[in-house]
């Protein structure tokens, strides 16, 4: 009877472990960071989110998207390269402030640098 009771409880520790593993794969990866932001010059009611993907070195931020990015102990900084601009982003992880800057390098363009200054909290998505 002893051997029945050990070989159900071993069984049973068998399928609940086999059940966490499966839970573990299915749920969503922890690798996308969130921020809500908002540009206090622009617009203080208006709220953009960022989105730090630390697996594929990613950041997003009012549909412009960086498709690799550097950091150091407080800084991720960022270059997007067109064809007649180029953009800039830091965020200060530690502070929560953001700078964008537009190199815009088309002659008949009246603004040659553009400049948007965010602040971030961090927040966790709803779904």
């Amino acid at each position: 009877m002893k051997k029945i009771t050990i070989l159900i409880a071993i069984s049973f520790l068998f399928v609940l472990t086999s059940c966490e593993d499966t839970a573990n794969l299915t749920k969503p990866s922890d690798n996308k960071k969130y921020f809500v932001c908002i540009d206090y010059e622009f617009d203080p009611n208006v709220e953009s989110v960022l989105y730090v993907d630390t697996i594929k070195r990613e950041i997003e931020i009012a549909r412009l998207r960086w498709t690799y990015y550097s950091e150091d102990e407080q800084e991720i900084y960022s270059i997007n390269d067109g064809d007649d601009y180029e953009d800039h982003i830091k965020f200060n992880f530690v502070t929560g402030k953001v700078n964008i800057t537009r190199y815009n390098f088309r002659e008949d363009s009246k603004n040659k640098v553009t400049s948007w200054d965010y602040q971030c909290r961090k927040t966790d998505p709803l779904l």
